[in-house]
């Protein structure tokens, strides 16, 4: 029986290998052999055992979804996780296998680990819509445009001006993902994430772990604490609404009764030659379903104690198909500017219908400055 898989309308390759079943189990048996290494050297375990559970974690696993479908049956992915390691090890390393830690070290540790590389591919295609949007404005800059207002006819604009309220947010975006890629934290807390299973070796061995995973080191272990996660599903969810923005307004524009810009379009099955905006179409939907399950987790219940039941266990389902949604709407975005045309001629036929006037000389200096905003925040390297 095959496996149910999301619609290819809402995913993209580099997101569904990012969180594909090889990549999940990969990262956890990462964070393991990381924390053998880390334990090794602290002496918390014998050194040779940590090289046997480090060598073991290379090994290839030859169904990894069924072992993550394993770990439904056992209420945790970690058991069949850990059976499998202590099989590739020496009997004698068995005890020193996944050595005082806990389910949800290796999960969010291995979710974060997925996101940073996932967050890093979303980041650059936003950066070409950015640079594409930035582009439209500045050679547009004085192109006068029909303003509207509640749908409705208003005073003139230039597109320009309208291209960079598209673009402005975008900047913000940006320096939010890069913030999120290089703030990650690592999860080591043990049963009860008050690390005290790991004894006085317990801050060492956080620091060590991270360094080893190139992860942050939090304050404390964020077991019920979700902030890590809900941060990153808000700015995704903040990017998905930027595109929606712009899919909504060339929707519009590129009706025939307006007909300031066209964009690729699709076909219909029983009108030809009718063009749908496809594109921009495809990633009005994407983000509708990025906000919809942004919301599974920024308004999950609270995680209970020390550790959630069900609410944590939804993170599974939400954050791919978030990360999905929102790299389809960026995609989405990316074909609907590749393709599209401003049709200044049509623009100045809807003015003079209307009699409206020429836009004002300073709306190029406002397109100006947030282009080189953009320019700016577009160049930044986030310091860490």
């Amino acid at each position: 029986m095959s496996r149910l898989l999301i619609d290819p309308g809402f995913t993209t390759d580099a997101m569904s290998e990012a969180f594909s079943d090889e990549a999940k189990l990969k990262a956890i048996l990462t964070f393991e052999a990381a924390l053998a290494t880390a334990q090794g050297e602290l002496e918390m375990i014998p050194v040779e055992h940590a090289r046997e559970i480090a060598r073991a974690c290379d090994a290839d696993v030859e169904d990894p979804g069924a072992m993550l479908m394993l770990g439904w049956e056992f209420g945790t992915p970690l058991i069949p996780v850990v059976r499998w390691l202590t099989e590739k090890v020496p009997a004698t390393a068995a005890s020193s296998v996944h050595y005082r830690a806990t389910t949800q070290d290796a999960v969010d540790t291995a979710t974060v680990m997925l996101m940073k590389a996932a967050l890093t591919a979303v980041t650059s295609d936003l950066v070409r819509v950015g640079n594409s949007l930035a582009s439209f404005a500045g050679t547009h800059r004085l192109t006068p445009v029909l303003g509207r207002t509640f749908l409705q006819p208003a005073t003139t604009t230039s597109f320009g001006a309208r291209v960079a309220s598209w673009l402005s947010p975008l900047g913000g975006l940006i320096g939010d993902l890069r913030w999120d890629i290089h703030t990650f934290p690592i999860q080591l807390g043990g049963p009860v994430g008050d690390m005290s299973g790991f004894g006085e070796s317990g801050p060492a061995l956080v620091d060590r772990v991270a360094s080893i995973l190139d992860l942050k080191v939090p304050i404390s272990p964020w077991h019920t604490d979700r902030t890590p996660i809900r941060r990153v599903m808000e700015h995704l969810n903040a990017v998905g609404i930027a595109m929606a923005k712009v899919a909504y307004d060339l929707t519009l524009l590129s009706q025939i009764e307006i007909g300031e810009v066209q964009v690729r379009s699709g076909g219909s099955s029983s009108m030809p030659g009718k063009r749908n905006p496809i594109d921009a179409i495809r990633c009005l939907a994407a983000a509708q379903v990025c906000a919809t399950t942004t919301s599974l987790v920024t308004t999950a219940a609270r995680h209970e104690l020390e550790r959630g039941a069900g609410s944590w266990h939804t993170e599974t389902f939400a954050i791919p198909v978030v990360f999905n949604a929102t790299h389809v709407a960026i995609g989405a975005m990316i074909s609907c500017l590749e393709s599209m045309t401003v049709d200044s001629t049509r623009m100045l036929a809807n003015i003079e219908s209307y009699g409206a006037d020429q836009p004002p000389s300073s709306v190029g200096a406002l397109v100006d400055g947030v282009v080189a905003e953009w320019n700016a925040r577009a160049g930044e390297q986030h310091q860490a």
